[in-house]
């Protein structure tokens, strides 16, 4: 495994410098302050068997098998203990998923499990379950000309006027390698598995400028509809929703997160439109909700 010299990047709306080289973060000037750092405990290889969570208000503990210890203490610092032959693209998925994600958690951030498209200067976020169609209604909206503004995780915080805003993630989206024939996806060059020995890719996105993007539209995709159709929900059907699609909502309660994530949603729920999008699994769906969405933003 090849460690590298400290890095500075933009990510999420915060200042990160890490021991390991993130190829689609987008690059900061050294400058203080910092508000995250990465660090590699190089004075010890861990040998980690089994997948293991522990959690208090200022400190998780993150094991993945065969990967790496991420141990990440009160927003501010994430140390990563590799294991033995784990390859580095594991462990930057990881980092920049679940161990990133416990950080923006105790800087209170909102995390939505949701992939996030730029139309009209406004952020528009797809919510759902793993293996809903997130990223791949994202990628099909980035080749219509919107581009990606983060994949898998919606950062959300809130401006001096408490409107919702949302940065940029890493200038990338994971995509199955059924996908890039279903969207026509060019393979300019060889792609990096995002876990190895999956069929989950990495592929590079257009870097999009560090900013704060208003967060205009949520919409929750939902398999097993016989046909493709988008639904307005109102009152507590828009924070039904948005609850359940908090992203590592198993860091919720440990971390004593209850109280102010439900405060959170509730205001979300209050100032943005939510829709949900009942996805029929036929090779034509994208395309028909690419165009519901646009047609459903025209007229909301």
């Amino acid at each position: 495994m090849k460690y590298y010299h400290p890095h500075h990047y933009h990510i999420y709306g915060i200042h990160i410098v890490s021991a390991i080289k993130l190829d689609t973060l987008s690059k900061k000037h050294i400058r203080l302050p910092v508000d995250l750092r990465i660090t590699l405990n190089t004075t010890h290889i861990g040998v980690f068997e089994e997948n293991l969570f522990d959690a208090t208000p200022d400190r998780l503990s993150l094991t993945i098998k065969h990967v790496a210890k991420f141990v990440v203490t009160q927003g501010q610092t994430i140390e990563i203990t590799p294991s033995l032959g784990a390859a580095l693209e594991d462990i930057k998925t990881y980092l920049l998923g679940s161990a990133i994600g416990a950080a923006l958690l105790q800087k209170n951030c909102t995390l939505l499990h949701a992939s996030v498209v730029i139309m009209d200067n406004k952020a528009i976020a797809f919510m759902g379950a793993s293996g809903a169609g997130k990223s791949t209604i994202a990628q099909c909206f980035a080749q219509a000309g919107y581009p990606i503004y983060s994949d898998d995780i919606c950062a959300i915080w809130w401006n001096d006027h408490n409107q919702p805003i949302v940065y940029p993630g890493p200038a990338h989206i994971k995509l199955w390698s059924n996908t890039f024939d279903l969207l026509k996806v060019q393979r300019s060059a060889p792609l990096t598995s995002a876990i190895r020995d999956t069929d989950k890719y990495i592929v590079p996105s257009c870097p999009q400028p560090h900013q704060a993007i208003s967060l205009h539209k949520l919409y929750w995709i939902q398999d097993h509809a016989s046909e493709t159709c988008i639904t307005s929900l109102l009152g507590k059907d828009k924070l039904t929703s948005i609850l359940s699609n908090l992203y590592r909502p198993e860091f919720i309660e440990p971390m004593a997160l209850n109280k102010d994530t439900v405060a959170a949603c509730t205001a979300l729920a209050q100032q943005v439109d939510v829709s949900i999008i009942a996805r029929h699994k036929g090779p034509d769906s994208i395309e028909h909700i690419v165009s519901g969405v646009q047609k459903n933003l025209e007229e909301t």
